[in-house]
């Protein structure tokens, strides 16, 4: 009903000129209790600094996960979209955080190697006799 008096207003007002047209973007489509249901927005109340979402993303899988996958959307009220795009916001902050400790990882065996070069480093049998000597002084502590 909404969509219909949208869709009127908005071939009546494009036939007087561009002037005064106001643009209706769908929100959402259906809910769980009211499937019909369109809701509509103008686009001089949408938020400016929303995210375009301007690519589509398509992908295969099994029936039964996708149904799966749609309950849990729903069960949390949130659209399956939503849901998606937050999944591959993490993935891909988790894989920026593995390269990042990789380069952090990679820079400090550059220096321990670097030291060791230079001579600045200890021999292992002198870690080993410092931590023997370390560890009899906390055995004769006890």
């Amino acid at each position: 009903m909404i969509a219909d008096i949208a869709r009127r207003w908005y071939q009546r007002e494009s036939q007087q000129g561009d002037a005064g047209v106001l643009e209706f973007t769908e929100l959402r489509t259906g809910s769980r209790f009211a499937p019909d249901l369109k809701w509509y927005i103008p686009r001089q109340y949408q938020r400016e600094d929303a995210m375009p979402k301007a690519a589509v993303f398509t992908m295969k899988l099994e029936p039964d996960l996708r149904d799966e996958f749609m309950a849990a959307a729903e069960a949390s009220h949130r659209p399956a979209s939503q849901v998606v795009r937050e999944m591959m916001r993490e993935f891909v902050k988790r894989q920026q955080d593995q390269r990042d400790h990789s380069d952090f990882l990679r820079r400090k065996i550059e220096v321990a190697r670097t030291s060791a070069e230079e001579g600045r480093g200890r021999s292992n049998e002198a870690v080993e006799a410092e931590f023997a000597a370390r560890r009899a002084r906390i055995i004769d502590r006890a």
